[in-house]
């Protein structure tokens, strides 16, 4: 898409933009592939051929997308490793993936709260000597129709954060309109719980207020 944007580039300010893309793609990239190398080394064949799949591929798996947001992200927190370019919508983001596994029979919610659990744990490992900065997930929500964006992967990231007792992501937990029993019931269960972490954020009441 970049490559195809910098043909048709309005201006030189455009271009170089698209040229910056391009580079950091790339940089990515070749990011990635030397951990293979290193992978590959160790014996750990099964990751090394995961990771030349992602990011480079769309993701085929669960697994998959977790794994290309990860390599990506320590990308983009090592350029800016103090606070500012957090992971956002993540159960958004993944959650098409895992829902297409699990169609397939060939994930469960219990094994994506497994990996969602490794996958904080490494975000918490390079924070936590760190606290003052912050990666703030933003779970839940709601779509731009305004129907609830809320998925079992929001769930799962909110129980993820009870159970590891870890300060990092912070995990805030977007409540849409007429939100679901089950959903009130966990944040009340993270406040308790969350040690102090825990944000609970209401859509309709922010939405209305930066509207005005």
């Amino acid at each position: 898409e970049a490559e195809e944007s910098l043909k048709h580039a309005k201006d030189e300010t455009a271009a170089e933009f698209y040229r910056g893309v391009i580079i950091l793609l790339d940089a990515l990239q070749a990011f990635n592939d030397k951990h293979i190398e290193v992978y590959e080394a160790l014996g750990n064949h099964e990751l090394a051929q995961r990771m030349r799949r992602v990011p480079r591929y769309p993701a085929e798996s669960f697994e998959d997308a977790v794994q290309s947001f990860f390599m990506q992200h320590i990308v983009v927190m090592r350029e800016n490793p103090y606070g500012g370019d957090s992971p956002g919508r993540l159960d958004y983001y993944l959650w098409p993936s895992l829902a297409r596994d699990i169609n397939k029979g060939i994930y469960t919610l219990e094994q994506a709260k497994e990996l969602n659990d490794e996958l904080f744990l490494r975000i918490d490992e390079r924070l936590h000597c760190m606290d003052s900065w912050g990666e703030t997930l933003s779970l839940g929500g709601t779509h731009k129709s305004g129907a609830s964006a809320v998925n079992p992967l929001t769930y799962i990231m909110v129980e993820s954060m009870i159970d590891l007792d870890i300060t990092h992501p912070l995990t805030y937990v977007r409540v849409p309109k007429d939100p679901p029993r089950e959903l009130l019931k966990l944040c009340a269960r993270y406040v308790v719980k969350g040690n102090n972490r825990a944000q609970i954020l209401n859509d309709e009441s922010i939405i209305n207020a930066q509207m005005e």
